[in-house]
């Protein structure tokens, strides 16, 4: 699916390829027109084709740097062609990668819609708009561990580390990823949310991203998006992992990962977590990246984590099975969001109701500030005898709740199934939307 990426006031990307081969089966293709003859500029069109998939035709390729100069606010403009050669429309696209060093490559992805409005049609990439971007500082990103397992009959889910080899820390925003066939052919491209990592010198964080194919012989490349980050200490300094988390399988067959952070500093707030799977030798089996939208972690505050977008573990038992321990790494959000003053709402009552497969907590939230809010952030932890969190939740409640007003509200819960029921205790904190 397209992603339009805004121009980017990074002052700075270095993107970094690594390969590897697995087992599946093509997509079917068609083609499209050889290009036009296009005059000589910075960023040109190395492949392009049209790619048929059961939710719909897609217009996918790469485009590649060919001068010396990095280059960034990088626009496409596809046209479409009818029979006689005249095009009839046209549409801005951006690549995935918004930046490019020289002589490095990005996929674009265009999903095309009422492909029969101009009867028989092609596609093609007319104009190209791109800057000269300034870099001054490299950065080093190696790639290492990568691992490819198919989930399902169309889609190959790829894991690995990125390692900064460099002296700065690096945040990384997305991953770019391009999937070939076994003859060099473009099947598939996507882009992958890693949680807004930062990743001190020396230091490792996992990623898992998704491809929609399936090859005899399949190659991937990877691009991170990344930039040197601002901070010259471990983002996660402040905030720690209590206890052990716990991973279970519920009885809808996915694989979760609950526990429970606690901010030991002296500010506020918001962060990203990403956690993996790992087996006995550290091997990473799956990855997942977890926020709770809008809340903000207060000093000396506790917040439950669930973890529960595991393909890999939920798809694959026998690479669920090989689960032996996890990873958790915390991300802060930008500083002036991490700096944000949380409002607190009360909780005057609050009770688990459900059966194993179907948890929620009932709360009632009375709101005795002295302004009226537009809505509240409710986060619910199920703990059992010994303290441990085994199950959590969240829920976003978008309405204006007046100065005294009182309204029930309720949050689903994932709990660990071997966990009785009776046994379990029920935590919630309730924040005002910021």
């Amino acid at each position: 699916m397209l992603r339009p990426l805004s121009k980017l006031c990074m002052s700075l990307l270095w993107s970094v390829a690594f390969l590897v081969a697995c087992k599946s089966m093509p997509p079917t293709l068609l083609s499209s027109p050889t290009p036009a003859d296009r005059v000589e500029r910075p960023i040109v069109v190395s492949e392009e084709h049209l790619q048929v998939l059961a939710e719909g035709p897609r217009y996918i390729g790469l485009i590649r740097n060919v001068s010396g100069e990095t280059q960034g606010s990088i626009t496409l403009h596809v046209e479409t062609v009818d029979s006689n050669g005249g095009v009839v429309a046209t549409e801005a696209i951006h690549p995935l990668l918004p930046i490019l060093a020289p002589n490095l490559v990005s996929p674009f992805v265009l999903d095309l819609k009422d492909t029969n409005t101009f009867g028989e049609v092609t596609y093609r990439i007319g104009k190209v708009e791109s800057e000269s971007v300034n870099t001054s500082t490299s950065i080093g990103l190696e790639i290492i561990g990568l691992k490819v397992f198919q989930v399902g009959s169309d889609t190959a889910e790829v894991v690995g580390e990125l390692k900064n080899t460099g002296s700065v820390p690096i945040q990384v925003e997305e991953l770019a990823g391009v999937a070939f066939g076994g003859k060099g052919e473009l099947l598939d491209s996507t882009l992958a949310n890693v949680g807004r990592q930062v990743i001190l010198p020396g230091g490792r964080g996992p990623f898992r991203m998704s491809f929609n194919t399936l090859q005899e012989s399949l190659t991937v490349q990877i691009y991170p998006l990344a930039r040197p980050s601002q901070l010259t200490t471990s983002p996660a300094a402040e905030i720690y992992v209590v206890g052990s988390p716990v991973g279970f399988v519920d009885p809808s067959g996915r694989y979760h990962l609950v526990g429970e952070i606690v901010n030991r500093g002296d500010q506020s707030a918001l962060v990203w977590l990403t956690g993996a799977l790992l087996s006995s030798t550290g091997e990473i089996l799956d990855a997942a990246n977890t926020t709770v939208p809008l809340f903000v972690l207060a000093p000396r505050e506790h917040m439950p984590f669930d973890f529960d977008d595991f393909p890999i573990a939920s798809g694959i038992p026998a690479a669920g099975s090989k689960v032996a321990k996890y990873s958790i790494q915390v991300n802060l959000l930008n500083s002036q969001e991490a700096n944000l003053t949380p409002i607190f709402l009360s909780v005057s009552q609050s009770q688990l109701r459900g059966t194993a497969g179907s948890l929620y907590a009932t709360v009632k939230v009375t709101n005795s500030s002295l302004s009226e809010t537009r809505g509240a952030v409710l986060v619910a932890t199920a703990k059992n005898r010994a303290g441990q969190v085994v199950g959590a939740g969240n829920s976003v409640f978008f309405q204006a709740l007046k100065i005294g007003g009182t309204v029930e509200l309720a949050v689903p819960l994932s709990v660990d199934p071997d966990e009785m029921l009776e046994d379990l205790t029920l935590e919630v904190v309730v924040q005002a939307l910021p």
